[in-house]
């Protein structure tokens, strides 16, 4: 679960997260990574030596999966500016400016064996592409911080009500049309 905080200051709304992944996501990744250090290493130096290097890897992947993920958000009039490492991302910040966001969004997490690094959070649509401002936050929370955003600035809840996902191209039958 993660602990979500909104602070609103005078020229910016600014929203913290953390997020201590479990116990149990910590266990499975230590077992993970003993099982594979374990059997690569029985290879290279011997079964006792990677056995030795099997327990020194599972308590590295324990203690590195159990890492709390920090985020902060800051949002004003003119950018929404995130900080804090995304997934497969370089850097360690976003800055998206607030007139090339069409609407902002909860999108779930769809990372997979096949799939690059998508984790759920708050997103912001642009023309072509998505960014994720914050990571790791579910949809009820993401709900939050958005109406939270509209309540703060509420000149960016009218843009982002204008668009839609079908933009122009949506063709209306006239079904909710008066009859003539």
């Amino acid at each position: 679960m993660t602990n979500v905080n909104i602070v609103e200051l005078d020229n910016a709304l600014v929203v913290h997260t953390e997020r201590t992944p479990s116990l149990v996501e910590g266990v499975l990744s230590a077992v993970a990574t003993a099982v594979f250090v374990g059997i690569a290493g029985s290879f290279v130096v011997g079964n006792l030596g990677a056995l030795a290097l099997a327990v020194l890897a599972a308590a590295i992947g324990f203690f590195f999966v159990r890492w709390t993920r920090k985020f902060e958000l800051r949002v004003t009039r003119n950018e929404f500016a995130a900080q804090g490492k995304v997934g497969d991302n370089l850097g360690s910040s976003r800055s998206v400016s607030t007139s090339d966001i069409q609407w902002l969004e909860y999108q779930e997490d769809t990372t997979g064996p096949e799939t690059a690094h998508h984790p759920g959070g708050l997103y912001a649509i642009l023309t072509h592409r998505t960014v994720c401002l914050l990571p790791d936050v579910d949809e009820q929370q993401t709900a939050s911080v958005i109406e939270r955003i509209k309540d703060k600035y509420p000149d960016l809840g009218a843009q982002w009500s204008g668009h839609s996902s079908f933009r122009k191209h949506f063709i209306s039958l006239g079904l909710n049309d008066e009859p003539r």
